[in-house]
């Protein structure tokens, strides 16, 4: 029996300019009460959009790594004045292979686009799952999104000739209007040319991560030195790794994400040589 899980969807998150965001997106919809400057969808217009948009479960990528997580969602997002439509979202995992762990909406004030539910999809054991969601709405009805398949591979283990320059965990406080949080910089030394195989993880489903690796020291943010790798996107894959070349001297990491409250990071930066 598929395992399933509620999403209750009790994380709000603020968005600036959501005034702007109405007026221009609810133009193109029927008004409700527009002599009091608010324009909106109807019920019958909202009703329509949901029996005709295209549900799917959206994994952005078929295969994650033993013991990794990819955050999913499901898509393709309600149109503003629309989400008191929909009362929650079941989702489901069909193989021991997976698990899944709810998150909530992206946008719980008001799911403009995207998605309207977020789940993060974890490997368990080698093998294939198939995740799927079924969103319930507040006429009773019920829809089961199109469902997608995830492949669980085993994660490579690091090589023999490997050594650790730097790692530890460094707490990280969101700022709670912007939702933004940082740490760093973390600095070490690269003993010669190779690859470096960088790590940060953190326990917290409702956060994300990514990070800077900078060329030359750095000892306060933020570092000046060329980029040697650039996280400037969430990728919303727990952990990320990545592995890129380097060349010997100074280097410093700085992590980033977006979250509420704080987080623990957890960080290794593994040096190969060639």
């Amino acid at each position: 029996m598929p395992h399933r899980v509620r999403n209750a969807w009790t994380r709000p998150k603020r968005r600036l300019l959501l005034a702007a965001a109405v007026i221009a997106i609810g133009r193109g919809w029927g008004c409700v009460d527009c002599g009091a400057g608010v324009c909106g969808p109807t019920s019958d217009e909202c009703q329509a959009y949901l029996q005709t948009a295209d549900w799917h479960v959206d994994l952005r990528g078929a295969e994650i790594s033993e013991g990794d997580s990819r955050r999913g969602s499901v898509a393709p997002g309600l149109r503003l004045g629309c989400n008191d439509t929909v009362r929650s979202v079941d989702w489901t995992v069909d193989s021991a292979a997976a698990s899944l762990t709810p998150v909530g909406r992206r946008n719980a004030g008001q799911d403009t686009a995207g998605d309207i539910a977020r789940a993060w999809v974890t490997g368990v054991g080698i093998g294939e799952a198939t995740v799927g969601a079924r969103i319930n709405f507040t006429d009773g009805s019920a829809k089961d999104a199109r469902p997608a398949a995830v492949r669980v591979m085993a994660l490579e283990s690091p090589s023999g000739r490997s050594v650790i320059l730097a790692e530890g965990t460094v707490g990280v406080t969101f700022n709670q209007f912007t939702e933004y949080g940082s740490a760093g910089p973390v600095a070490f030394t690269v003993p010669g040319a190779g690859r470096l195989d960088v790590v940060v993880d953190w326990p917290d489903f409702s956060a994300t991560f990514n990070f800077f690796v900078y060329e030359g020291p750095c000892s306060t943010l933020p570092c000046l030195g060329p980029r040697l790798y650039d996280g400037s996107i969430l990728q919303h894959v727990k952990p990320r790794r990545e592995s890129f070349p380097v060349a010997a001297g100074d280097s410093a990491m700085a992590m980033w994400g977006v979250g509420a409250g704080t987080a623990a990071l957890r960080y290794e930066v593994r040096f190969t040589p060639d």
